[in-house]
């Protein structure tokens, strides 16, 4: 299968290029910093870009079968509105269905339960962002409404590591204090791509311990995550390279040696 991926550089996307790849697919993704991405794998194209850019998207989607979107973030909250429309808007344009998107379980679908933890989790990410539930519920809105062959994975604080095999996956009565692991993610947005039964659902994904005896330690590393600052993406590796080239002109005009001024001593 060859996939379009938006938001690969980051905690999700870093695993599930790799697994990706690991299984056959072939990918075209859109990265605002390409040298993150540090596969020489020939079967992975990237585009440098933006995901609110419509030409960026339209070239990352063209001549793929499916969309995976792992788009948001506190840093840049309304990329996953503007950014989901100009991803569901292309795939109409080039006659693609198929889209996983990864977001967080603070989304309501029907059937979710409604216990405490998915209402605590409302206050602390607007510490980290006043419009990402909004946006994020736009989104989803959007999505739902789109004729799309969607699935939206929803999960709580995500770290890094390897796949643990033990991830639950449903419709989990889950809090801040819950987390899960960036492969078990990946693993589950893989399967959901080969499973048209998970088409129109949005199945969260947990750690596989339910935590129960350590609550405060889970809620205070999610609100850590939040609240910290966010890392200011470095630019493109091509703008890059033009300001340090314009950079070393510069230099090399101050070292020249200057024209004595008309009527200098």
């Amino acid at each position: 299968m060859k996939l379009a991926m938006f938001g690969a550089t980051g905690t999700v996307g870093s695993a599930l290029v790799g697994k990706a790849l690991a299984a056959g697919h072939e990918l075209r993704v859109l990265a605002r910093t390409p040298a993150k991405l540090t596969s020489t794998d020939p079967r992975l194209t990237v585009i440098a870009g933006n995901a609110k850019d419509p030409a960026a998207v339209r070239r990352t989607v063209a001549g793929t079968d499916a969309v995976v979107s792992m788009l948001g973030g506190f840093a840049d909250p309304d990329s996953i509105r503007i950014g989901t429309a100009l991803i569901t808007a292309a795939m109409g344009d080039a006659g693609l269905r198929r889209v996983v998107i990864v977001q967080g379980f603070h989304l309501d679908f029907p059937g979710d339960p409604g216990n405490l933890g998915r209402k605590l989790i409302l206050p602390m990410l607007r510490l980290g962002s006043p419009t990402l539930i909004a946006d994020s519920r736009a989104m989803a809105t959007a999505v739902r409404a789109s004729g799309l062959d969607w699935t939206v994975v929803r999960a709580p604080r995500i770290t890094r590591g390897e796949s643990t095999g033990a991830a639950r996956v449903g419709a989990l009565a889950i809090g801040p204090w819950n987390s899960v692991v960036n492969a078990d993610v990946a693993d589950l947005v893989l399967r959901c791509l080969d499973d048209p039964a998970t088409i129109g659902t949005a199945p969260m994904i947990a750690n596989g311990r339910s935590q129960s005896g350590r609550p405060a330690l889970g809620v205070l590393r999610t609100l850590h995550d939040i609240v910290r600052p966010p890392r200011i993406p470095a630019p493109p590796v091509a703008v890059r390279h033009e300001r340090l080239a314009r950079e070393a002109g510069d230099a090399r005009g101050a070292s020249r040696p200057q024209p004595p001024r008309p009527g200098g001593g």
